[in-house]
């Protein structure tokens, strides 16, 4: 089927274009209340375009690093391939370039194993310090703070990466 001529297409670019908008008005601090009016919808359907647009940047940021690395060892089989007349003569300095190259086409296609890291030594949580510190902070009392009530626009708190993890807000 030739999605070109739908008849939904106009309704498809309406979508688009609210999609643009809403991430514009996101990235400028508006919450999903405020997008939802600016674009007279609602206000969970302001939060789906949010996230459809945020899904695409992160498609799009990932084809172009996958374009990216596929450059980058494109060129890194073009210094390999310069430097093989000298590795079969034994060339050292070309051994170990080589051997560079190996190690960064490695890391690029995160085919090296992890490497272990272990602490040693004690692992201590000075919690007296830690209060001291608190209580020189200006207005704190070093007693746990209530938890605050909640605003119209508490859902907008979390930052856009986590946006994604998120139930759409209530109406």
């Amino acid at each position: 089927m030739d999605f070109q001529h739908s008849p939904n297409k106009p309704a498809d670019a309406a979508n688009a274009t609210n999609t643009g908008k809403a991430l514009e008005l996101r990235r400028n601090g508006l919450s999903f209340r405020a997008i939802a009016e600016s674009l007279g919808i609602s206000k969970t359907r302001a939060h789906r375009l949010v996230i459809e647009a945020l899904t695409e940047v992160r498609e799009d940021n990932r084809k172009a690093a996958d374009l990216l690395r596929e450059l980058e060892l494109e060129r890194l089989d073009n210094y390999l391939a310069q430097l093989s007349e000298s590795i079969a003569k034994g060339d050292c300095t070309a051994i170990k370039t080589a051997l560079s190259i190996s190690e960064r086409r490695a890391k690029l296609l995160g085919i090296d194993a992890p490497q272990r890291v272990e602490h040693s030594g004690a692992l201590a949580l000075d919690t007296e310090g830690l209060l001291a510190l608190l209580d020189a902070l200006p207005g704190a009392t070093g007693a746990p703070s209530a938890p605050s009530e909640s605003t119209d626009d508490a859902d907008d708190a979390s930052d856009d990466s986590s946006a994604a993890a998120q139930e759409p807000p209530a109406e």
